[in-house]
């Protein structure tokens, strides 16, 4: 399964927080992040995901155009920027299709690092805003659900 971890574009500093739009360089960012994904063979039928909040899935569906995705708007609970990332983890390891899933920081920071090593704060990752972790799971749960998954990464892009 193929995981790209992207965090939403550049937003208005307006409140409430939910709400915030993103600004033209943050759809213009964004843009370019998914035609580099494009560039890398990410396909149209890859199914896009993001958090409830405006800007992500504003961020989402600028990548679905530049994708040409024949999905439409899939938001995921547990995706906003202070929920737990157990949870998602747990949630991810259940997802057999390539996924890019859309949402904030410090979540995102703190999941590729759990992913990654099997702690929040295993390693220092950084998403800027438009940053996408391409992430790939080598080794599923075994039966017992107790020995998790092997997660490596394989690229990251910076607009």
């Amino acid at each position: 399964m193929k995981l790209y971890l992207m965090r939403h574009g550049e937003a208005d500093d307006t409140w409430p927080d939910p709400n915030r739009q993103l600004t033209h360089r943050g759809i213009k960012r964004s843009m370019e992040v998914a035609g580099l994904l494009k560039q890398h063979g990410v396909t149209p039928d890859v199914k896009v995901v993001s958090s409830s909040y405006t800007r992500a899935k504003q961020t989402a569906a600028a990548v679905r155009e530049v994708l040409g995705s024949t999905c439409g708007e899939i938001v995921w609970d547990g995706v906003t920027p202070d929920d737990a990332t157990e949870p998602l983890a747990l949630q991810l390891c259940s997802v057999s299709e390539d996924l890019v899933l859309v949402g904030h920081n410090p979540l995102f920071s703190m999941l590729a690092s759990r992913l990654l090593t099997g702690q929040e704060l295993g390693m220092a990752v950084s998403f800027k805003k438009s940053g996408c972790m391409f992430l790939e799971r080598i080794d599923p749960y075994r039966k017992d659900n107790r020995i998790p998954p092997a997660w490596v990464l394989r690229a990251y892009w910076i607009p």
